[in-house]
């Protein structure tokens, strides 16, 4: 549950939000779940976000059919949501380079039975990330701990990746 060491280069350096935006250089940018690319840029990498979100059955918004299939690719069951980052990195990665993201206003509010809830469930999570040979490092913020609620996972745990030589459209 310890947080990522502190180094020179965090790979969005807290640009990703909870609340649906991307930080670049102080201003915070929409984004949208139905796939319309953000851009950010801060002292350690620019590029891009994308995010798509299956709109809950019944809901009067529909995804497009492109983001549709894109949701389809990982195979039965459907992705829920994706999220794709384009990063050109400004200065040279060191190290292990994590991808996280941190309420700001935390910590979190919860009473002693979802906090033991949610403890369980991310140590599951961990669980199924060692497996596939990953970790994920968390924390929920709290009376112990001066740290913000957040979650981070090593950006080569990814499931896809993409290498392009200049920027590409998202989603990919």
């Amino acid at each position: 549950r310890s947080r990522p060491q502190k180094s020179p280069l965090r790979l969005l350096q807290g640009a990703m939000e909870a609340s649906g935006s991307v930080l670049s250089d102080g201003v915070r940018r929409h984004l949208s779940s139905l796939g319309v690319q953000a851009p950010f840029c801060n002292e350690f990498s620019e590029g891009s976000a994308c995010f798509v979100h299956r709109p809950p059955t019944g809901s009067q918004t529909k995804a497009s059919a492109t983001h549709a299939e894109l949701l389809e690719i990982s195979g039965p069951p459907a992705a829920c949501w994706e999220l794709q980052l384009q990063v050109k990195f400004k200065v040279k990665p060191v190290g292990t380079v994590w991808c996280g993201f941190e309420l700001r206003e935390g910590p979190l509010q919860l009473n002693t039975f979802v906090r033991t809830f949610a403890h369980a469930v991310l140590r599951v999570s961990q669980s199924l990330a060692s497996q596939r040979g990953a970790q994920v490092r968390y924390t929920l913020g709290g009376d112990r701990s001066a740290e913000k609620p957040h979650i981070a996972v090593p950006i080569m745990a990814a499931y896809r990746m993409f290498r392009s030589e200049g920027p590409v459209p998202l989603p990919v």
